[in-house]
């Protein structure tokens, strides 16, 4: 069941992810960087889950690395969200 459940959070992922990349080129628009900031929080809290259920802690790592991303993401968000005098 849980197999399941992390297979089809990472497809709808890909998925959003790629939606997002063909939104970027077509029409780039601060909210896209929070689709990516979103993006890089579930798939650092996927890791996190398998972490709890027996995978390696090194893979902490990555979500460390993953959360500086959603942090950036949103830091640019809001600097390309505001008006501009």
């Amino acid at each position: 069941m849980v197999a399941l459940l992390i297979a089809t959070v990472t497809v709808v992922l890909g998925v959003l992810l790629i939606g997002s990349a063909i939104l970027a080129r077509r029409r780039p628009h601060p909210a896209l960087f929070l689709v990516d900031s979103a993006w890089f929080a579930v798939l650092a809290a996927s890791i996190a889950v398998r972490v709890a259920f027996g995978a390696s802690p090194l893979w902490l790592i990555l979500v460390a690395l993953q959360l500086m991303l959603v942090w950036s993401g949103v830091s640019l968000y809001r600097d390309l969200s505001t008006p501009r005098p």
